[in-house]
């Protein structure tokens, strides 16, 4: 690094790096080795770090952006989606969101409280869970008696897949 760019400040880098899940914020990369903080805008410009200039890429990502093979407005739309998901939806929605980035066309089978978990992508409508198979089981949860299937079978919706395109695309996510 040069001598007269500053660091970019420790508690930067850690909040953009919560932002993206400690992954590439590349849905369809995620890798979690190797991660850099790339200025969106080159830093030779802009001479400032700003949180919505940083973008969290893994070293391969990061290479590919600067030499032009990952266009800046693709980029820049990773980064709008980034916000607007991780603000949305729990870390573990948003993973699920970029699981389904490199599945589409799987389910997923989890455990039965994980329901619980996804609920905001089940109330926007872009997840459906289904009960599983096997032996219900029931668990006290706050003096009430609960029934639950031991897994769920979560599918994406049309919603969803169209979300998970968007993602994938750089394409805006409304």
């Amino acid at each position: 690094m040069p001598q007269d760019r500053p660091s970019i400040p420790r508690p930067m880098q850690r909040a953009l790096k919560e932002e993206s899940g400690y992954r590439c914020a590349i849905p369809t990369c995620g890798q979690t080795a190797a991660l850099q903080l790339a200025h969106i805008e080159p830093w030779a410009k802009t001479k400032e770090h700003t949180f919505d200039n940083l973008i969290v890429l893994c070293a391969i990502c990061h290479a590919r952006f600067d030499s032009g093979e990952m266009p800046k407005s693709s980029i820049l739309q990773y980064k709008r989606n980034l916000s607007l998901l991780t603000h949305r939806y729990s870390q573990t929605e948003y993973r699920l969101l970029t699981f389904f980035a490199n599945h589409l066309d799987e389910d997923v089978l989890v455990s039965s409280l994980d329901k619980f978990v996804f609920g905001g992508l089940i109330e926007d409508g872009h997840l459906e869970a289904h009960p599983g198979g096997g032996m219900r089981h029931s668990q006290m949860i706050f003096g009430r008696q609960y029934e639950f299937p031991p897994y769920w079978i979560y599918a994406l919706t049309d919603s969803g897949v169209d979300i998970v395109n968007e993602m994938i695309n750089a394409e805006s996510i409304e």
